[in-house]
């Protein structure tokens, strides 16, 4: 499993336990949006977000922004960002940091979103 997808399952063991290990070594090895878009956010979709819930998803969607990284900042995009504004999941956005923030204004332009939720 690669090093962000690791990552993504230490922050997060509730993916090994509900989708299982090697299903989601394998779609590590397929990459990371494989990984984050049919595991990790399918899980996010389904969980009960609890505060200590949020507060984990809102940290790690920061860490993949923050990085200095571009593709890792091309992730948190495509394969969160997106997805959490598509279905709509606003629990999110007071919890949101800087970074995913300002990376929100700046894909903005290719996402539906409503501002004075998304960018408050």
């Amino acid at each position: 499993m690669n090093l962000v997808d690791k990552y993504c399952s230490d922050c997060f063991p509730e993916l090994v336990e509900i989708f299982g290990l090697d299903a989601l070594e394998e779609a590590s090895g397929f990459g990371s949006y494989i990984f984050h878009e049919d595991y990790f956010v399918k899980w996010m979709k389904g969980a009960v977000l609890t505060p200590s819930i949020i507060e984990r998803i809102t940290k790690y969607m920061e860490y993949l922004a923050e990085s200095p990284n571009s593709h890792l900042n091309d992730l948190a995009h495509v394969g969160l960002l997106e997805s959490v504004v598509d279905v709509d999941l606003v629990e999110l956005a007071p919890y949101m940091g800087a970074e995913t923030k300002k990376l929100l204004v700046k894909v903005c332009s290719t996402m539906h979103l409503d501002p004075d939720i998304w960018l408050v």
